[in-house]
């Protein structure tokens, strides 16, 4: 018997699965403790749950997510709405470093799976599939390479695509959260000099002041934001340039942004930020809550091996050279943590990392606009650059 909840069922279970999350992080302190973001603890106990429902019942579920293309839409277009350009040029010589640092990562992390897969006696094509096709590229990536992988012949690389994503996303959640707790207990115990080190900032949460008004001025901007941002999407398509339309949309609220605060116009972007953080959180219950784990426990031994040696060389870089080139700081820490999700498991788990760590210890502008850019627009060019000069190199 198949189970099936469309959009508005999805939400609310979106909702009820970010409650449990908030709910189990408060009564367990080592969650607390590690900065796990809610989505990610809700959505596993869900998913989990759903499983052991399946298996022991006749009973399928099957979850409308339609929505969750919007409400990345509107995270995104959020991000760009909150940029100004001073903060940009400001994180411009860090821009540039952490670029690099990425490139670095996607060839490692393709080299790494490829060396594991041959362990297993699988072809290279499987093994790219547990590279940066599915960690730093996320479910959509993992999912048109692995059909296009089956049209050529390799069987099962869609599910695979899937598997790996899925563990990604889990395991960036997971790990950037500690990973930047330990790095800001770091950067605070530092011997270094002042210039490097700098002070943590103190955290005093602001009463944003939401007016109807204010509300429909958002919704106004997302509007324009996701509309405009299709249109060129559509027009740099037909001009063979690819880019995924959160991109666009971020760069659409960029421009707005910052032309309206050229103006002076009144614009209420602690509203924008509060509608982009709900997105983002929505868009992680659902992608977490309808996990296939079955899927998952049916090769749990390569994703095992597959995965420890994609978490080993994602936080070496993250600790060993993010945190150094972003100046063993606040900032750096932060970063660090965004890096460590966008490299396992894309952009919005980098965002929600920052995002646990800086609602406790306090905003980080530089780590807000250099990571997102980096995996909103950088990631995704320089991922399909390194894809395709590897299947050269392994004849395909």
């Amino acid at each position: 018997m198949v189970v099936s909840f469309a959009t508005s069922g999805v939400i609310v279970f979106a909702i009820a699965v970010l409650w449990l999350g908030h709910q189990a992080i408060t009564r367990i302190e080592s969650l607390a403790r590690w900065q796990i973001p809610p989505a990610v603890v809700g959505g596993i106990v869900f998913s989990a749950l759903l499983t052991l429902v399946s298996a022991f019942s006749e009973l399928e579920f099957h979850f409308d997510l339609s929505a969750r293309e919007s409400l990345l839409l509107v995270f995104f277009a959020s991000v760009g709405l909150s940029a100004k350009l001073s903060d940009v040029f400001r994180g411009g010589p860090l821009l540039l470093k952490l670029a690099l640092a990425t490139i670095a990562l996607l060839f490692l992390q393709n080299l790494l799976a490829v060396l594991l897969a041959s362990q297993f006696d699988l072809e290279p094509i499987y093994g790219l599939m547990a590279g940066s096709i599915s960690l730093a590229g996320g479910h959509g990536t993992a999912i048109s390479w692995g059909e296009y992988f089956t049209e050529q012949g390799f069987s099962g690389t869609a599910d695979l695509g899937l598997a790996y994503a899925t563990m990604g996303l889990i395991a960036g959640g997971l790990v950037g959260g500690p990973l930047g707790q330990f790095l800001i207990r770091f950067a605070r115990n530092s011997t270094a000099n002042d210039e490097t080190i700098e002070r943590l900032p103190t955290h005093s949460p602001l009463a944003i002041e939401m007016t109807t008004s204010g509300v429909i001025n958002a919704v106004l901007f997302f509007a324009i934001c996701t509309g405009l941002g299709g249109v060129l999407n559509e027009l740099m398509s037909a001009r063979g340039l690819l880019l995924p339309g959160f991109v666009t949309a971020m760069l659409v609220g960029v421009a707005i942004a910052n032309y309206a605060r050229s103006r002076r116009y009144q614009v209420s972007f602690g509203i924008i930020s509060v509608i982009g953080d709900v997105c983002l959180n929505l868009f992680l219950a659902m992608s977490l809550m309808t996990m296939d784990l079955m899927g998952l426990w049916a090769q749990i031994g390569q994703l095992a091996v597959m995965m420890t040696g994609q978490i080993i060389l994602v936080v070496g870089i993250a600790v060993l050279v993010v945190f150094p080139l972003a100046g063993k700081n606040y900032d750096a820490a932060v970063c660090s943590a965004g890096f460590a999700g966008i490299g396992l498991g894309a952009t919005p788990v980098g965002v929600a990392n920052m995002h646990s760590i800086t609602a406790r210890y306090g905003p980080s502008t530089r780590a807000f606009i250099v990571i997102p850019l980096i995996g909103a627009g950088l990631l995704d060019l320089a991922n399909a650059s390194v894809i395709q000069l590897w299947l050269l190199w392994l004849g395909h």
